[in-house]
């Protein structure tokens, strides 16, 4: 548990580690989707940082089939919206734009 101490996003400057409020006071969360991944946030001196070393991940179970793979019938057809209206498209990414 989180002691809220703010530590480990003063020793790696992340911004994936955000505050949350709870009951219990101001604690810290890691948003997995903004993590680089670089453990830099280990460095600060908190009691509830664990490092396993030495472990190696158990292989998961197979994911249920989907209905349509065991019928052996393909997915459904993608709705494709007509060129005769203007619709919005969102490109992600990584850069600038011209």
């Amino acid at each position: 548990m989180c002691e809220g101490c703010g530590d480990c996003g003063v020793q790696s400057n992340c911004v994936a580690i955000e505050p949350v409020e709870t009951e219990l006071g101001r604690k810290r969360r890691i948003n997995q989707s903004s993590c680089n991944k670089d453990y830099s946030c280990t460095k600060g001196f908190c009691p509830s940082f664990v490092t396993v070393e030495g472990a190696r991940l158990r292989k998961g179970r197979r994911p249920p089939a989907r209905a349509w793979a065991k019928m052996r019938v393909g997915p459904p057809a993608p709705q494709i919206p007509g060129a005769d209206t203007p619709y919005g498209l969102l490109i992600t990414g990584i850069g600038g734009t011209a």
